[in-house]
């Protein structure tokens, strides 16, 4: 039975990461920095603390579902860079220090997002100079991130 990290597993996207992978058989270990919500995961593994503490766990997993991003349309540009951008490349060293070979990396729609309306929109038609939000701006970067991790070997 294989076991899967996921990170941000306690926002709202990753408590529905944790059930389905669950649901599918999967042991889970649950990271994220709410400990009320982690101690309802009772039922699986549960692993707290940030994503810059992250990168010197050492852990055996076989794959790793980076969910956790700071997620608002407001905020200040460093707190963005730090969650949504080293948050990525500290999961990246985790998963390289640890020999994890599968990266599953959960990105956001909004780095599509233009000032206009857009159609036939495919998956590299990202304007990498988009500064609507810093929201945007954080997981184009972060998407950056994992292209590297792609290139060095990692799956992603």
């Amino acid at each position: 039975m294989a076991t899967i990290l996921i990170t941000g597993a306690t926002g709202f996207l990753g408590k529905y990461v944790v059930d389905e992978f669950l649901r599918h058989g999967y042991q889970v270990v649950a990271h994220g920095r709410n400990a009320t919500r982690l101690a309802q995961l009772h039922d699986q593994g549960t692993l707290k603390g940030d994503l810059q503490e992250l990168s010197h766990v050492t852990m055996r997993v076989d794959a790793v579902v980076h969910a956790a991003a700071l997620s608002t349309v407001w905020g200040l540009w460093q707190r963005f860079y730090r969650n949504n951008v080293e948050g990525t490349r500290h999961v990246v060293q985790f998963c390289q220090e640890n020999n994890i070979p599968r990266l599953v990396f959960i990105s956001s729609p909004s780095i599509y997002t233009m000032p206009k309306d857009r159609l036939g929109i495919r998956e590299d038609d990202v304007d990498e100079r988009n500064t609507l939000t810093n929201y945007i701006r954080s997981k184009i970067m972060a998407e950056a991130v994992i292209q590297q991790a792609s290139e060095s070997g990692i799956s992603t």
